[in-house]
C-alpha cells in the first residue's frame, strides 16, 4: 500500500512538472512571436457597448501602443471614441436580429478589406 502511495505521488509530481513545462513553453512561444513582429501592429478592436466596451478599455495597456481602428455601434459610452479614435459605426445588433447581422456582415468584409489589420481583438457579444 505504501509503495502505491509513493508511486501516485511521483506520478502526480511528474504530471504537474509536465504541465508546467508545456505552459511555460507555450508562453515563451507566444512572447517570442509577438516580440519578433514589428513594434506596432495594426489592430481592429471590435466590441459591443456596455460591459464589452469596458472590458476592451481594461486592456488598454495592450492596444494603446499599436495603430488601431474600432468597430462598434453608437451608444453613450462608445461615442466617447468619436474624435479621438477612428471608429467604424455599424448597426446595433443583438441576438436573433438576422437582417441586421447580414448588413453588418457585409460591412465587416468591407472594413477588413479596407483596414487590413494584423490582428482583430474582440471582447465578444453579438457584434463580434
Amino acid at each position: 500500500m505504501e509503495r502505491q502511495l509513493h508511486a501516485r505521488t511521483y506520478l502526480d509530481a511528474a504530471k504537474s512538472l509536465t504541465l508546467k513545462y508545456v505552459l511555460r513553453s507555450l508562453a515563451k512561444a507566444v512572447l517570442t512571436t509577438f516580440s519578433i513582429q514589428a513594434k506596432t501592429m495594426k489592430l481592429l478592436l471590435v466590441c459591443n457597448p456596455g460591459g464589452h466596451f469596458s472590458t476592451m478599455m481594461g486592456i488598454k495597456q495592450f492596444w494603446k501602443k499599436h495603430d488601431r481602428e474600432w468597430v462598434s455601434y453608437r451608444k453613450y459610452d462608445t461615442e466617447q471614441l468619436q474624435g479621438r479614435e477612428l471608429v467604424h459605426w455599424v448597426m446595433m445588433q443583438e441576438a436573433r436580429m438576422f437582417l441586421r447581422a447580414c448588413v453588418n456582415f457585409v460591412k465587416a468584409i468591407k472594413i477588413i478589406r479596407k483596414v487590413r489589420p494584423d490582428m482583430v481583438v474582440s471582447t465578444g457579444a453579438g457584434l463580434a
